[in-house]
């Protein structure tokens, strides 16, 4: 299962994200599977650097887990998630 959190202009993916465990009812397990030009510029890390890593690499600490909460379910249930994130660039 993909998703993608979509990047605000143009619609193309910033990121994309395979869950590794179907289960709804268990922990979230993610890795990051695609990044664009655009995340590697904006975070610091290089397409390498950045896949097979869990997105946690990019939290910045800045919001809370009901955010989160919320981020992930409406992507799990196959919407497009919109809003602002802070997050961590690989320089800190």
């Amino acid at each position: 299962m993909h998703h993608s959190i979509l990047n605000a202009i143009g619609n193309t993916p910033l990121v994309e994200i395979k869950r590794l465990n179907p289960n709804p009812k268990v922990r979230i397990l993610a890795k990051i599977e695609y990044v664009n030009p655009a995340f590697t510029k904006i975070s610091g890390y290089t397409y390498e650097e950045a896949l097979g890593h869990k997105p946690g690499i990019l939290k910045s600490g800045k919001h809370t887990k009901e955010f989160y909460k919320n981020l992930w379910g409406t992507i799990l249930a196959g919407k497009t998630w919109k809003g602002d994130i802070i997050n961590k660039k690989k320089s800190g």
